[in-house]
């Protein structure tokens, strides 16, 4: 049996203040080794909690109930320096905007080597060399771009530098929270397409957090559709696309067949395999 990647089971928050607020209610969703997972749902149905919650990452405010297990260690429970150690040597995030993951003041090439410097030990000279070979693995010149800053390079290349700071530590599970919201239409298919075959080629899992369902179904294997807080569906991509069990996720589909202008639902893409190795 493939091992579990992670699993979060009944997972609730319930903020403290004023009246209670719950943000999440009883999630339960998992992953094997090496599968991707699609987080779908419009804003504020409790993706990014969700997700945030793998790293061990809850609202300061929120009463949390559940269980979150990573690789069999129940993140939800582990004091903050082994938290981090954890993170650091299991799991990577990718922000929204890449622009807001690095300093401005530092060069990229510090930005990437840092963290494999302070959390795997490498000397300077082994962190840079795995820095660039993560830069060629997301398609981008290694010495050109160690030698630049942030502003010096455009949007889509510096998501693309981001990812590769993720790759470089070698995470088992890679977290891509919008990861292409801030791009134009050419960036976004790019990158969430350079996400799903970085993924395959180093054999990290992936967790792809959108609200839309079109790109989640381009590079998931499977798709969780979340609302209000709750999971509403879940199934394989095919499963969720074309047979949707749930009166809210046949509206997501509509809802992203109008924009895109799709006049049948195989105009999605393909399953996520065919999609990935395209």
């Amino acid at each position: 049996m493939t091992e579990p990647l992670f699993e979060v089971e009944d997972l609730t928050m319930t903020l403290r203040a004023g009246h209670g607020k719950t943000i999440l209610r009883s999630v339960s969703v998992g992953a094997s080794a090496g599968e991707a997972i699609g987080l779908i749902g419009e804003s504020g149905a409790g993706k990014s909690t969700t997700a945030r919650a793998l790293l061990g990452m809850t609202p300061p405010e929120a009463a949390v109930h559940g269980t979150v297990r990573v690789l069999g260690t129940d993140v939800l429970s582990l004091r903050r320096s082994r938290l981090q150690r954890f993170r650091a040597e299991n799991v990577a995030l990718i922000a929204q905007d890449p622009r807001a993951s690095v300093n401005p003041m530092h060069g990229i090439e510090v930005f990437l080597t840092e963290a494999m410097r302070a959390n795997r030990n490498l000397s300077k000279a082994e962190a840079r060399r795995r820095a660039a070979e993560a830069l060629e693995q997301v398609g981008l010149d290694p010495e050109k771009v160690l030698r630049s800053y942030p502003h010096e390079v455009s949007g889509g290349m510096l998501q693309r530098v981001v990812i590769a700071a993720a790759v470089a530590v070698e995470p088992r599970l890679l977290i891509a929270d919008e990861p292409s919201t801030a791009l134009d239409v050419t960036s976004q298919a790019t990158v969430i397409s350079l996400l799903r075959r970085v993924a395959r080629r180093t054999g990290a899992g992936l967790v792809l957090v959108t609200h839309n369902i079109e790109v989640a179904a381009s590079v998931c294997d499977r798709l969780v559709v979340m609302r209000a807080g709750s999971v509403v569906e879940t199934g394989t991509t095919d499963q969720v696309l074309h047979r949707p069990l749930a009166e809210y996720t046949r509206a997501l589909i509509e809802a992203t067949r109008a924009v895109s202008g799709a006049t049948d639902r195989d105009d999605f893409p393909g399953n996520a395999t065919e999609s990935a190795h395209a």
